[in-house]
Parts: structure tokens; C-alpha cells; sequence
């Protein structure tokens, strides 16, 4: 009796243990695809339950769409995977339904919005019938899986109907985007930005029609929509290829406007504004074509720095697809105030100013005409303001647009090193400057000042050696500049180019 006893628990334990097993690793039902649900499965033929990277699938109930989301994950808590629902096929504006574990808590539903580059949670429990927003229906790890199967509404409350950051009923083609990560506190870390890596962020080639698989209380499932219009696990991996190139092209663009705005700003603008502020004196009886050297190196390095904008700005302008990425009355506050747009808007009015500086040089009035010192003041304010507003958008992006770069610490240094040494040559020069017409203002003899000569109609300048020295006092000043900003601006541009 004992021993039957014991055979009777020995097989219901397998049983339970079979059971275990199968609700573990069996969750998402692949015959299904395409049937009663929409599935997106990657990559191509991969099965969810041992080696996919990312899957998703999708059918509407009730005004209510019923999701399993899953993938690689790397970790036993504190981790995510996410769907991601976009109205075009970049990151911004969307609707985010996670399955996440914070803080060692265990894995659960949660709804989260990206107003830009950025996440954060929607606190939202209850829809507009004062029904759950979110329920989480099952949750299953195994052998670095993550499952989970999650109930969510489309019927938010009225404050969220015209707002992107929960999914509506009334939209029913979405991009979705399908990321797994680690937690950090409250909060989600970014993804991998590694387009090389097999966790980097899966996106639909196609809008998916999240409504098109409907069932009714009975089970029953009728589809709606178009017949061409769904992400299918074969065609949706297919294309992914595709997807993925492009998303790697839209980068190279976004470096290669790093690189030229750094080059542009830091380099041939800035160069050319200091020449023409602190070089005017040096070589006086030196002419190239009839204008002064300082001439020449100011407008030179000025043309060059404004033709690499034009071209930068164009190529920003491919990368988003010609869409504006900055401040406008369309958009919410929280994404006009996002650093992206805060960085579109300023590149935006410094590249402005700086390109009608030569068209306002163009209409200068002549040299001897009482209203010269208004253009002088109006171009060197504009010059220094478009100026620092470059000097503001781009610690925005280093700071803020860290996978741009290999080393965003390295970066951010490099460029302080660049600021603080430019500000010491403008201080170093401004004294040279103060120096100089304190002595021309105390001078006695005629030795101590220079003196301006007219012989066949050529001007000579002669110079007491007092004078020379401070004025050659510039050229190591100077020197300096050079050397710091080329080596800091084309180290800051390796590390965006090699990122």
C-alpha cells in the first residue's frame, strides 16, 4: 500500500513537472500565426519558445488588444522586453507597452512613452470604461526567454485621447519596434546601440494592423483590414534586412553631420572670427591683391565654415527623412522641450545668422562712412551670437546624443579642453589688445608708437619694438589655438566616426 502510495505521488509529480515545463516553454503558440493573430518572429523560421531574439504577436478583443511580447534577455530581474508603437519608422512620439522587473520585483505590464530619445512611465490604471489600462495575464523566463502575456485597452480616459503616449483604437496601423534591455531603479536603460549586435532593436519594414485579427467573446476570429497589410513571420524577417541597412545609412548621415558641424563651428568659423578680431593689426604692410592678410584669412576660413554647415544641415535633413525635428505648435511641450529639439532649434538659428553674415557683408557701407561702426557692431554681434549658440547646440550633443560617439566621456572632455583653451586665448588677446592702446595712450616720443607713413601712394607702417613685441605676442597665442582646436575637433570627430 505504502509503495502504491509512493508510485501515485512519483507520477503526479511528473506530471506536474511536464505541466511546469509546457507552461514554460510552450506559451506562444506558432500554428496560430497568422490564423486567429498577427506574429512578428525574429529572425526568420525561429522558434519563441527556444531561439528567438525578439517575437510578438497581436489580436483585438473587445477594444482591447491582446499582446505577447518576448525575447533574449540576459538577465534574471531588472530587465525588459517592449513593443513599441510608432506612426512612422523612427524612434519619437510613441506608445510603449513593456513587460519589466524593477528593483528585483518580479516581471509585470507596464505602459511607458517616448516623447523623443527619452522614456518615461504613463500613469494610467484605470481606461475610459474604468476598466484595467493593463493587465498582465502570464509571465514566463526560460533559458534567457522572457514571455509575457498582457491585456491592454484601447479606450484610454477622455485626458488621453488626443495624446500619442497609449495605444487608441481609432489608430490601427502602427511600426513596431521590439527592444530588450536592463532596468536601472524606476527606469528603463537604452537599448543596444550596436547595429552589429543581435539585440539591437527590431523594427516592422511595414505599419502593422494591430485590429485586423478580431475575436468575439466566443473565440470566433474575423479578419479586417486589407489582406496585404499584415507583418507575417516570413515577409516581416524577410525585409527586416532592409530595415536594418537603413537604419545604419539614417547614422552614417547623422555622424557625418557630427563630424562636419564639429569641423565647421570649431575650426574654420571660429578661426576665421578670431583673425579678424585679433590679426587686423599684425602684417601691416603686407597685401595680398590689395587686401590685408587678416582680410583674407577671415573671409577664406569663413566660406569654408559656411559651405560645411550648408552641407551639414542638408544632410541632417535627408537623415529625418526632410521632417523638422525641433520646436512646433503641433507638438507637445514635453517634446518641444526635449534636448533634441532644444539642439535642433539653436543649430538651426546659428547657421541662420552665420550664413547672412557675407550677405550683409556684401551691402557693408565703405570704410569712411559714418555708418561703418553700425555694421561693425552688427556683424560682430551676430557673429558672436550665432557663435555661441553652435557652441551651445553642440554640448547639447555630446552630452545628450551619447551613442554618437565611442566615448561620450572622452568627448565631452575634449570638447571642454577646446572651450577652455579658446577662452583663454580670447582673454590672452583682449589683454594684448588693452595693452596696446594703453601704451599708445601714454606714449611721449614718437618711438613709442607706430607711425603711418604715405610715400607714392602706399601705406608703411613703422612700429617702436615696445609695440612690435605685443603684437607678435600674438602669434604663439594664436599658434595655440590652432594646435588645441584641430587636435581636439579631429579627435572628437574619430570618435564619431568609429562609433
Amino acid at each position: 500500500m505504502k509503495f502504491q502510495t509512493n508510485s501515485y505521488f512519483f507520477i503526479l509529480l511528473i506530471l506536474l513537472v511536464i505541466f511546469l515545463l509546457s507552461e514554460c516553454q510552450n506559451n506562444f503558440d506558432i500554428t496560430e500565426c497568422n490564423i486567429t493573430k498577427g506574429c512578428i518572429l525574429y529572425p526568420q523560421n525561429c522558434n519563441p519558445n527556444t531561439n528567438c531574439i525578439y517575437f510578438f504577436s497581436y489580436y483585438e478583443q473587445n477594444n482591447r488588444l491582446i499582446m505577447e511580447i518576448g525575447g533574449n534577455i540576459s538577465v534574471l530581474n531588472n530587465g525588459y522586453v517592449a513593443a513599441g508603437f510608432s506612426s512612422d519608422f523612427s524612434m519619437g512620439d510613441d506608445a510603449v507597452t513593456e513587460c519589466s522587473s524593477f528593483n528585483g520585483a518580479p516581471f509585470s505590464g507596464r505602459l511607458s512613452y517616448n516623447p523623443a530619445k527619452s522614456n518615461r512611465v504613463v500613469d494610467i490604471s484605470k481606461d475610459a470604461n474604468n476598466e484595467d489600462m493593463l493587465i498582465t495575464k502570464m509571465v514566463s523566463l526560460a533559458n534567457g526567454i522572457l514571455y509575457c502575456s498582457l491585456n491592454q485597452s484601447m479606450s484610454p480616459p477622455s485626458s488621453f485621447a488626443n495624446s500619442n503616449e497609449v495605444l487608441k483604437g481609432s489608430t490601427q496601423k502602427y511600426y513596431v519596434f521590439l527592444v530588450s534591455g536592463s532596468t536601472n531603479g524606476n527606469n528603463l536603460r537604452i537599448h543596444s546601440l550596436d547595429t552589429n549586435s543581435q539585440l539591437f532593436p527590431y523594427v516592422s519594414p511595414q505599419s502593422v494592423e494591430i485590429k485586423r485579427y478580431k475575436r468575439d467573446k466566443t473565440g470566433q476570429v474575423t479578419l479586417g483590414g486589407s489582406t496585404n497589410t499584415t507583418t507575417n513571420a516570413t515577409n516581416s524577417i524577410a525585409l527586416n534586412d532592409n530595415a536594418a541597412a537603413y537604419q545604419k545609412y539614417r547614422r552614417l548621415l547623422k555622424q557625418i553631420h557630427g563630424i562636419l558641424m564639429v569641423l565647421g563651428w570649431s575650426i574654420f568659423l571660429t578661426t576665421g572670427i578670431l583673425a579678424a578680431r585679433y590679426l587686423k593689426g599684425n602684417w601691416p604692410n603686407t597685401k595680398m591683391c590689395g587686401l590685408q592678410i587678416w582680410f583674407h584669412l577671415h573671409r577664406t576660413l569663413n566660406i569654408i565654415g559656411i559651405g560645411v554647415t550648408i552641407a551639414s544641415f542638408a544632410i541632417i535633413f535627408v537623415a529625418e527623412e526632410w521632417m523638422w525635428t525641433g520646436p512646433s505648435i503641433y507638438k507637445t511641450d514635453e517634446q518641444n522641450q526635449s534636448w533634441g529639439s532644444v539642439h535642433s532649434i539653436l543649430g538651426l538659428l546659428a547657421c541662420c545668422i552665420a550664413w547672412a553674415q557675407p550677405i550683409g557683408a556684401v551691402f557693408r557701407c565703405s570704410p569712411d562712412s559714418t555708418f561703418r561702426i553700425i555694421f561693425r557692431l552688427l556683424h560682430g554681434f551676430s557673429g558672436i551670437l550665432a557663435w555661441l549658440g553652435a557652441l551651445a547646440a553642440t554640448m547639447i550633443a555630446i552630452v545628450h546624443f551619447k551613442s554618437l560617439y565611442t566615448s561620450s566621456t572622452a568627448a565631452l572632455a575634449l570638447y571642454i579642453t577646446y572651450i577652455v583653451v579658446t577662452g583663454i586665448v580670447i582673454i590672452a588677446n583682449e589683454f594684448l589688445t588693452i595693452r596696446l592702446w594703453l601704451i599708445t595712450r601714454k606714449a611721449v616720443h614718437s618711438s613709442e608708437i607706430e607711425m603711418v607713413q604715405v610715400k607714392n601712394g602706399k601705406t608703411h607702417v613703422e612700429r617702436s619694438d615696445n609695440v612690435k613685441k605685443f603684437y607678435n605676442l600674438r602669434y604663439p597665442v594664436f599658434l595655440l589655438f590652432l594646435v588645441v582646436s584641430i587636435g581636439t575637433c579631429v579627435a572628437i570627430c574619430c570618435l564619431i566616426g568609429l562609433s
